[in-house]
């Protein structure tokens, strides 16, 4: 039996996940269905008509082979394998707490702003390491290729060129060197993080890139509290108690000072009776002006409103820290392709016109 058990979690994990933007989009389906009083199983089944690349999928066949069995959702998205753990236990507790309907279109918030997240981030990533690309191409290629060219023209004239001219001629095969260098070690560093991304897992690695580089470590923070209120806001639709909330969102992928805040606010709520902006305020989860928005949420009975609030705040603060250190990199690098590529120029033809006026 732990054999098998141990296999099947083992396939699970082989299995590939939905990406976030499905899985909103299929949020919002089920709420769809579930608003319209049509039994969830005709609904589904109506869903998957005619969109042929799902039906082959087998994830999806196993859900409407569950489903017609009348199970609960929770156990139709556990066989389909493909959702995230923390959907069907929502999901459940939803069914639990007959508020479903909820809990969908809360959870297709959710996800919709992780995958909004996301691409922001890739789409920021994207374009320095294009950058860095041309200028690691474009140094290669005058390095490589065009200062032989300029020495076999040296050669050619015949002519001798001074101490001064030598040294130019250094300083831009140096400058061309070193900036080579920079470039092979910057690209070594994203393997480097790759690889421990890939052994450690996500959160460990941005917990190290954090450390290291500062505007990093505050853009992750910001993720944590978006992700942090929004999961809050949805488990609060869902009727959940603050103290199993906080449990439940432990398992959520948080940077390492928000994991110790959220630990921190748990034991306020559980040991201290602390009530819940109490226990955020005391824990620093937030900043002072929206702790003041949370305890006014709290005390009107509007909390997951307030979290949810709180974090389209903090997803548009997100962005702007983004674009912020993309506008930091994004210049820097275009100043080192104009230095490095004109010290190089500049290095091959100052002689070349000294040779050339001596000539004349």
């Amino acid at each position: 039996m732990d054999a098998m058990g141990n296999a099947q979690k083992g396939e699970q994990k082989k299995k590939k996940m939905l990406p976030n933007d499905e899985v909103s989009l299929f949020c919002e389906q089920a709420a769809l269905i579930l608003k319209s009083g049509v039994p969830v199983v005709e609904g589904f089944e109506a869903l998957f008509e005619g969109e042929e690349e799902q039906a082959r999928d087998d994830s999806f066949r196993k859900l409407l082979t569950v489903m017609k069995g009348r199970d609960q959702l929770s156990d139709a998205l556990t066989a389909a394998g493909v959702f995230p753990d923390y959907m069907i236990r929502l999901v459940k507790i939803g069914e639990v707490s007959g508020k479903l309907e909820d809990v969908m279109i809360a959870l297709a918030a959710y996800y919709r702003r992780e995958s909004d997240i996301g691409k922001a981030i890739k789409s920021a990533v994207l374009y320095p390491a294009v950058l860095m690309l041309v200028l690691a191409a474009v140094i290669v290629i005058l390095v490589t290729q065009v200062m032989p060219i300029f020495n076999r023209v040296f050669q050619s004239l015949g002519a001798e060129m001074d101490a001064s001219m030598t040294g130019v001629v250094n300083v831009g095969s140096t400058l061309g060197t070193v900036v080579m260098g920079l470039i092979a070690f910057a690209f070594f560093c994203v393997a480097v993080f790759a690889v421990i991304f890939k052994v450690k897992g996500g959160e460990f690695a941005k917990d190290l890139i954090g450390g290291i580089i500062r505007p990093f470590g505050s853009l992750f923070q910001t993720i944590s509290k978006a992700r942090f209120a929004s999961s809050m806001s949805l488990m609060q639709t869902a009727g959940l108690p603050m103290e199993q909330a906080l449990e439940l969102a432990k398992d959520l992928p948080f940077d390492k000072r928000t994991k110790a805040k959220i630990d921190l606010c748990a034991h306020k709520i559980t040991d201290d009776n602390a009530e819940t902006p109490r226990a955020m305020s005391e824990a620093k989860l937030f900043d002072p002006i929206h702790l003041k928005m949370i305890k006014a949420g709290y005390q009107a009975g509007q909390l997951d409103t307030a979290m949810e609030r709180v974090a389209q705040i903090y997803e548009e603060k997100t962005d702007t820290d983004i674009y912020r250190i993309v506008g930091l990199i994004e210049p820097t690098l275009v100043v080192i392709l104009t230095i490095a590529i004109g010290g190089i120029l500049l290095s091959v033809m100052l002689p070349l016109a000294g040779i050339m006026t001596s000539i004349l």
